[in-house]
């Protein structure tokens, strides 16, 4: 049984500490989640939403005054920040030595062959896998581009807010709804507005993604058409119906179904990759389905892919490695804490 830490006893007092921020930017938002503990354990602090017309994020001035407003009025300094799935590349490798430094050099050495980023221009970061029956050893890989990483770095230098660190959106997103030491094998799919991700996290780590530009935005769309209304109008309609049957709303569905069955048809695809591809000696099948993002909680859908896929599929809970939030009622409601799941796995580094 291992000794409790000294400072469960003698907790460092939270003025003293600095104060990590997760944060999301994306083309239409910007999100942000503070955890901190207190005595009663991890607690939710700072947290918010911003949301702007779409735009590149390197020319987007409202972002910029969204981040300025972050410094000034919360005096947020420090920030963890999201890298888009889109952005960053993901492969296990096959791994050689026993230090940091010689499996760092075995997976720089073979770099390029797995991704379209030469090697002087490449940042990664890897996760050594459990070795399987067959006594491999292979390691999680995701990958960036100098590039990516600067252009993130620059916008909030900019606005006086300094980026301490950097974390894929899947590798995020997973810390935040599986348990520490969940290893089953899980499909997340993080449904947001404008893209899907979906993501396999086995034994603890993403092994596998996949971006689709579609997302809730086609259901947005089509209800759009269909009664020739507005966006706004369009959004809090599929939030409030959704694909929940009623009398007279058939012909509707209908319509529906044809763009749903596009998000479907890119979540079957991940999981029969996952089923076909898999080491099977290292890596087990996909047990659950966890839906997270803004649109996640669309009426009807969580049902509609469970009898598609032929699983469980469910809600994710942004709070599974926040214990106190099983007694008490969480700041952030659950259809507003779906899209937090980034931020807060961010926040969680280190407090675990």
């Amino acid at each position: 049984m291992p000794y409790p830490k000294l400072l469960n006893f003698f907790p460092t007092p939270r003025f003293l500490k600095f104060s990590y921020v997760g944060v999301e930017i994306t083309p239409s938002a910007l999100r942000y989640a503070e955890l901190f503990h207190d005595e009663g354990g991890l607690r939710l602090g700072k947290f918010g939403e911003k949301k702007f017309p779409t735009a590149d994020i390197s020319l987007n001035e409202d972002l910029r005054k969204a981040l300025r407003e972050l410094r000034e009025k919360e005096g947020i300094q420090f920030a963890k920040c999201i890298l888009p799935e889109e952005e960053t590349y993901l492969f296990t490798a096959d791994i050689e030595g026993t230090t940091e430094d010689e499996i760092r050099e075995s997976i720089e050495f073979h770099l390029e062959e797995n991704v379209p980023i030469s090697g002087q221009d490449a940042l990664f970061e890897f996760y050594v896998l459990p070795i399987g029956e067959e006594g491999k050893r292979q390691a999680a890989v995701s990958v960036v581009s100098r590039q990516t990483v600067a252009k993130y770095t620059d916008i909030l230098t900019e606005c006086g807010i300094t980026a301490v660190s950097f974390m894929v959106e899947s590798s995020s997103l997973s810390r935040a709804i599986l348990g520490r030491y969940d290893l089953s094998t899980s499909l997340i799919v993080n449904l947001c507005e404008e893209k899907t991700v979906c993501a396999i996290v086995s034994q603890g780590f993403v092994q596998f993604s996949s971006t689709a530009s579609a997302g809730g935005n086609i259901i947005t769309e089509a209800i759009k058409k269909y009664y020739s209304i507005g966006a706004e109008e369009a959004k809090n309609l599929k939030h409030e119906k959704g694909l929940v049957k009623e009398d007279g709303n058939e012909e509707m569905l209908s319509v529906l179904m044809n763009a749903v069955s596009v998000l479907r048809d890119e979540v079957q695809k991940v999981s029969v990759y996952w089923q076909t591809h898999r080491d099977k000696s290292a890596r087990g099948p996909i047990q659950k389905v966890i839906l997270a993002g803004a649109d996640a909680g669309i009426p009807g859908f969580a049902d509609y892919l469970s009898a598609s896929l032929k699983m469980d599929v469910s809600l994710a809970d942004v709070w599974t490695n926040v214990p106190r939030y099983e007694k008490e009622v969480p700041p952030l409601g659950r259809k507003e804490s779906l899209s937090f799941g980034p931020c807060l796995g961010l926040s969680l580094g280190g407090l675990l």
